[in-house]
């Protein structure tokens, strides 16, 4: 798709160049019709045209050509037609089909037009664009006020007025949304600001709908007149204690009961179905409605169903005998019911129909046919399935936060029995993420509050149901322990489904249908009908993703079925069903990993990605016991081994979970068996490959000690299993010749052969490492061509081919203040990172994004974004939890935006730098770090208080030998604005040292980064002598150290650094 509606992206990737931005919105604004050449010369290079205009187009044409690819751009008589799908064809289609016009407004990802400089199509496309938002924007307020989200209405209507105080319509919906939250004063206060500034700005008064709207809020503000009598009510149990978390559910099903004659709340145990119907019963009762009550879960057989409903009827008792059985045949007693409630409106709630759920389905359905007046209120933990039925999942209460619903119920009931017991908050709601938010569960440990603490309860869930029962002689038997709850309904499955919950509970993270036919052995109808059995019970939960299917269970359910595999018998060979399903998750594991692998490196996308993060807890699960069993010397768990951990790895990677890479893959090299005895015996080429991915893996991961034991054992094994021959032509064994280079001219030799590989794959690779080679030798100009050469073999999709790209661009940009161009790819970057999950990196994508923003004045844009980076968090609380680079970089963001407002806060730019020199020692920063580190130090000098940078000097300058040593990283850039923070540092506090002076100039011929905006200024303000410096020699320094080799200054730098160490 072309995205037009924001920054210029083709297929996701942003479109270099302005020539063609604007040739490609040209096309676009043309919707498939043809476009002449000359308006296209004319749109590209308005007044400026080149010599040979048609030339110059074709050659633009060639290259949009090619980022749109595979949709067509085709030559016709006299010009070109575009035929591609756009953001802003969706858009204005959602306006023409009323179809899915909220996500067409969350299309807009920017100002349409913003990066084609005002030039050739920007006008229009801005025009139209305006106009689809402006009309998308209305139908979603009325859409919005429809269906009672007035706080969304009120949004979206001051949003409109702020930009256009005299919009009418915006006001109207403005109006309508205060009153719909009952606030009539300040919607009559709406209407009168309207009025005025109708008045004074076209002198008129408000239009009809306004006008109209403002007499009936009038009206509305009157005495309301006084509350229906309350309807009577038969067998609804008074409220004990407050229902909580649950008002929104309440007000949902009330309205649900008005569109439908049979609402049924379906959910497992213990999620607080009858507590919720007793609400809507007595909501309903307030409302004047008649409300009849029937507890069912005593009754065991379908017979008991209709004397049930006769008794809280009132049925004379000569209708029942003794045993509250009917005398007279059922068909008669359902007769009489039918007779009684066919002439009342009333609400009838069956409060636990699941073990009678066929006689209560039979009933409900005479009653929905004969009794017009009567809505059904159904509790089941399996659906009625009649015609007539809207079921409504009960969901289990939020656990996430101090102020959520299911942390208040747990302190309210322990505090019920020990009044000051205390209750850290996070604990809390960690106890009640635990318990998976069900009520009961989380009332039952609550109860154990007498006499533990919270921790203790949480640690001992271990045990749950041996600690979660209750002591309330109140409850209802399947309701005093946590067991019997699940037990209820497990009574109620078949044999298979049994069987099914037994195999299938050792998936932690749920289980698609391919997942479960492997565990269970089940064929497809057979298991079908299992999965649905499960479901009906509310023992699995069922949800789509991407369009895929998944289950799972509550950690409650889970572990019963644990329980369940532990005491099943073993199987006809005398294998335990526990070891039976552990090996089949282990197989399907393999072969789950080894299929993605095929796929991923064959086509690459974020597809693939997706479906490893959904099974991501579960691989992990069947890895960690496949090390355990390598480990201990079971030869079979190699081949899951090698198959999954790379696939793991590569997505722990990504989301920066590092040491789990290294806590695993040192097990693991240290554990696999040597390799040649396998490739004699016939190693597959794609186990081959997965084993030496598995290796690099473990041996790559950053933070590893090359001299490490599990290294060189690493290094053996791949010299057995690489094949040299295949180094330019396989891009796993093109890794595999780089880490068994000794040397750095060995690695440079490698990367210009991988350049020239006809192997796309290898190409990419290896021009990714020229890139970054290039950018840290100061070749700026070199890596962007590297850069557009990825771009043109990357495989479209590969989010995080396409995330490292956009981020690594974005920077080679905003070192050079270019901050427009790293905007969009920093936005590109942020976007792709966030959507595979890898939130540290999307964190600090955004933090360069903010900084990109500030850089270009736009404080207000990069403040509101930088607030989704601070969260809650500010300068008075403690350091917040994440990787301290990412924290650091949030903190600097706040600290430049203070600064930028007229508040300079040296003090956190000061904690920013000392948690990364605290938190990352000396040598093991990375150059993102250092440039951290190097920015706080500036933020210090420019608020004032260069005397509390010591700290942070003396770590830049340790941070050399790093940067310049033997296993360094010769980052030329970083190393120039290492030299302008401590030269920033020394004008301050020494204006006349010599070391001031050269350390400045290096920061000039290195190439100083000005990423940020605090950098940029120092930059300009030490582009002169300081006032205290002697402005003839400082300048004469300076031209000769901007005649040195990049070499020589860089031996300069070592030197300097290494006098300013000896200096303190």
């Amino acid at each position: 798709m072309i995205g037009v509606l924001g920054p210029i992206v083709a297929g996701g990737r942003p479109v270099p160049g302005v020539r063609a931005r604007r040739l490609l919105v040209a096309l676009v604004l043309a919707d498939g019709r043809p476009v002449s050449a000359d308006r296209l010369v004319d749109d590209v290079w308005g007044d400026d045209p080149p010599k040979s205009p048609h030339a110059a187009l074709h050659t633009q044409i060639s290259r949009v050509r090619a980022l749109v690819r595979p949709a067509p751009l085709e030559a016709v008589a006299g010009g070109y037609r575009l035929d591609a799908d756009s953001d802003l064809a969706r858009a204005e289609a959602a306006l023409r089909t009323g179809d899915n016009e909220a996500r067409a407004v969350r299309l807009w990802r920017g100002v349409p037009g913003d990066d084609l400089d005002d030039g050739g199509p920007a006008g229009e496309l801005a025009r139209r664009a305006a106009l689809a938002f402006d009309r998308l924007e209305a139908r979603v307020a009325a859409a919005a006020l429809g269906a009672g989200d007035f706080d969304g209405a009120r949004a979206i209507a001051e949003r409109r007025i702020a930009a256009d105080p005299l919009d009418e319509p915006a006001r109207v919906v403005l109006m309508r949304a205060l009153a719909g939250t009952g606030r009539i004063t300040e919607a009559l206060a709406a209407y009168a600001d309207l009025r005025r500034s109708s008045i004074t700005e076209l002198g008129a008064e408000p239009g009809e709908e306004a006008a109209r709207l403002h007499r009936e809020l009038l009206e509305s503000s009157a005495p309301a007149p006084s509350a229906p009598a309350r309807g009577p009510v038969v067998g609804l149990p008074a409220e004990i204690t407050p229902l909580i978390g649950r008002d929104g559910e309440v007000a949902e099903l009330v309205r649900l009961l008005g569109e439908a004659r049979v609402v049924t709340v379906q959910g497992p145990g213990g999620v607080g179905k009858t507590r919720i119907a007793e609400a809507v019963g007595a909501a309903a009762a307030d409302a004047g409605t008649a409300v009849y009550y029937v507890p069912l879960a005593a009754v065991r057989s379908a017979e008991g169903v209709l004397p049930a409903i006769s008794r809280v009827l009132g049925l004379a008792e000569s209708d029942l005998g003794a045993d509250g059985m009917p005398r007279r045949a059922v068909r008669d007693l359902g007769a009489r019911v039918l007779e009684t409630l066919g002439r009342r409106r009333c609400l009838v709630v069956l409060d636990n129909c699941e073990q009678v759920v066929d006689a209560c389905a039979d009933v409900v359905a005479d009653l929905v046919a004969g009794a017009p007046g009567v809505t059904v209120l159904a509790t089941s933990r399996s659906p009625l399935q009649i015609r007539a039925e809207r079921v409504y999942p009960l969901p289990v209460l939020a656990t996430a936060g101090a102020g959520s619903a299911a942390v208040e119920l747990f302190a309210q009931r322990a505090r019920a029995v020990r009044p000051d017991v205390p209750l850290p908050e996070d604990a809390v709601a960690e106890l009640c993420r635990r318990l998976d938010g069900l009520p009961l569960a989380i009332e039952l440990a609550a109860a154990r509050a007498r006499t533990l603490g919270v921790e203790e309860i949480t640690a001992r869930l271990e045990q749950r149901f041996a600690l979660l029962r209750s002591p309330d002689r109140s409850a209802p038997d399947r309701h005093r322990t946590l067991h019997a709850v699940i037990e209820w309904s497990w009574e109620l499955l078949e044999p298979e489904a049994q069987l099914s919950l037994r195999r299938l509970c050792r998936f932690p993270a749920g289980f698609d249908t391919a997942a479960a036919a492997a565990a269970t052995g089940l064929d497809a109808v057979a298991l079908d009908d299992a999965l649905v059995s499960l479901a009906n019970q509310s023992l699995l939960h069922v949800a789509e993703s991407a369009g895929r299917t998944r289950y799972r269970m509550l950690e409650t359910v889970r572990e019963f079925g644990e329980e369940r595999l532990i005491e099943a018998p073993p199987s006809a060979d005398g294998t335990p069903e526990g070891v039976v399903v552990d090996r089949a998750m282990a197989s399907w594991a393999a072969t789950l990993a080894a299929g993605m692998w095929r796929e991923y490196r064959s086509v690459g996308g974020h597809a693939v990605i997706g479906r490893l993060a959904d099974d991501l807890e579960n691989l992990a699960f069947v890895l960690r016991h496949a090390v355990d069993a390598l480990v201990a010397g079971d030869r079979a768990a190699v081949w899951t081994v090698i198959r999954v951990f790379p696939l793991l790895a590569g997505l722990w990677s990504m989301r920066s979970l590092h040491a789990q890479v290294q806590e695993l893959g040192i097990r693991i090299v240290e554990a696999l068996p040597d390799p040649r005895e396998s490739l004699a015996a016939g190693l597959t080429d794609e186990d081959r490959g997965l084993w030496q991915a598995a290796v690099l893996a473990a041996c790559a991961a950053p933070g590893a000690d090359p001299k490490a034991r599990h290294i060189a054992r690493g290094r053996t094994m791949i010299r057995r299993l690489h094949r040299p021959e295949r180094t330019l032509l396989d891009a796993v064994d093109y890794f595999c010749a780089a880490f068994l280079q000794r040397s750095v001219n060995g690695l440079l030799r490698l990367v210009l052969a991988g350049v020239s590989s006809p192997v796309d794959d290898v190409r990419l690779h290896a021009l990714a490492a020229r890139m970054n080679l290039r950018e840290n030798s100061g070749d700026l100009a070199g890596a962007l061509k590297d850069s557009a050469a990825i771009g043109a073999i990357s495989r479209p999709g590969d989010a995080w081919t396409e995330a490292m790209l956009a981020m690594s661009t974005a920077s080679i940009f905003g070192q050079q203040a270019r901050w427009g161009e790293a905007e969009v790819r920093y936005r590109t970057a942020a976007e792709k990172l966030a959507s595979i999950g890898a939130d540290e990196d999307a964190k600090q994508a955004t933090a360069y994004l903010v900084a990109s923003l500030c850089s270009l004045g736009r404080i207000d844009e990069a403040a509101a974004l930088h607030r989704g980076l601070q969260g809650a968090w500010s300068p008075s609380d403690p350091d917040p939890d994440g990787g301290p680079e990412a924290v650091a970089a949030m903190m600097i963001g706040t600290a430049e935006l203070t600064r930028l407002r007229g508040a300079p806060d040296a003090a956190l730019y000061l904690r920013a730098g000392e948690l990364l020199v605290r938190r990352i020692p000396n040598g093991s920063r990375d150059p993102g770090g250092e440039m951290l580190v190097a920015i706080a130090l500036l933020g210090v000098v420019a608020c004032g208080a260069p005397e509390t940078g010591g700290d942070l000097v003396a770590a830049l300058i340790a941070g050399d030998e790093a940067m310049f040593g033997i296993t360094g990283y010769w980052d030329l850039p970083q190393a120039a604005t290492m030299a302008l923070a401590v030269g920033a540092y020394l004008v301050a506090t020494e204006p006349t040292s010599e070391e001031a002076a050269i350390m400045v100039a290096l920061a000039h011929r290195l190439g100083a980064r000005q990423d940020y905006p605090v950098m940029h200024e120092t930059v300009r303000r030490l582009a002169d002598p300081p006032d205290a410096a002697p402005a003839e020699s400082w300048r004469a320094r300076s031209a000769r150290i901007d005649g040195l080799s990049r070499s020589r200054a860089v031996r300069l730098l070592r030197e300097t650094t290494a006098a300013l160490r000896r200096r303190a």
